[in-house]
């Protein structure tokens, strides 16, 4: 329940700040970065082993486009992560937050 209401918090705000406007032309490397997420946040999934998380890779995107952008795309990957592997919805948002 914490972490839904983290996630739209986090969501209404960064949609509020509107950074769209900002940054109309995302760097390619921040592109790179987002298609490549949800490979990492779920690679123990997709594995079947047990395996060390890697970086999040959110950190990255964070510091490429800011923090209302990097919030914006990360719900399409946490959306993704749920759809794509066998985590739960409630899992795919403790991974988001």
């Amino acid at each position: 329940m914490l972490d839904l209401l983290l996630a739209l918090a986090a969501s209404a705000l960064a949609l509020a700040l509107r950074p769209w406007r900002a940054a109309p032309n995302l760097p390619w490397p921040a592109l790179v970065c987002w298609a490549v997420l949800p490979l990492l946040w779920s690679i123990d999934r997709l594995s079947g082993l047990p395996v060390m998380q890697p970086p999040a890779g959110s950190g990255l995107l964070l510091m490429l486009v800011g923090w209302p952008l990097a919030v914006l795309m990360l719900l399409p990957v946490a959306a993704l992560l749920a759809l794509l592997t066998d985590l739960g919805a409630a899992e795919a948002l403790q991974r988001l937050v």
